[in-house]
């Protein structure tokens, strides 16, 4: 055991974030107020056009120069003591890329190292003209769940 989970696979998480865990928080916000003025730009570079969406955001939502750090680093909890949860706790696991490359659920089927979320995946054999149906393995096919033709595999 490593001090990172215990035995039943939960995680132990800290009470407070690390110094590179709020800088990395810091600048994902930077990187979201980027994005919103660059959009915002090119707008106004075509033609003075604007969308309501952006003209909203920038009413509604502080710059993250702005922002408390209580606002920045916890979210709104209505369970917690003081209504208030670290970000840290609040992504579940399932939502991580390792985790999520660890699951194998029927709705992820693997294909070629891809994970297709929603799809059956069908091996579709080859003719051959000559009959050597050995020569060619066949194609795969994806076909989504929402057809009523498919069953499970």
């Amino acid at each position: 055991m490593d001090g990172i989970a215990d035995r039943d696979g939960c995680r132990k998480i800290p009470w407070r974030l690390s110094s590179m865990q709020k800088a990395r928080q810091r600048k994902r916000l930077k990187l979201v107020d980027k994005v919103v003025d660059t959009v915002s730009m090119a707008l106004q570079n075509n033609g003075g056009m604007t969308a309501k969406a952006v003209d909203r955001w920038y009413q509604e939502m502080p710059r993250e120069e702005e922002m408390l750090p209580k606002d920045k680093y916890t979210i709104f909890d209505r369970k917690e003591k003081r209504y208030r949860k670290g970000i840290h706790k609040s992504v579940s696991d399932s939502t991580h890329l390792a985790s999520r490359s660890r699951l194998r659920r029927p709705d992820y089927i693997h294909m070629d190292g891809l994970f297709l979320p929603g799809f059956w995946i069908l091996q579709v054999p080859l003719d051959d003209a000559e009959g050597d149906s050995q020569s060619r393995s066949g194609t795969a096919v994806a076909i989504p769940f929402s057809h009523s033709i498919c069953t499970k595999l």
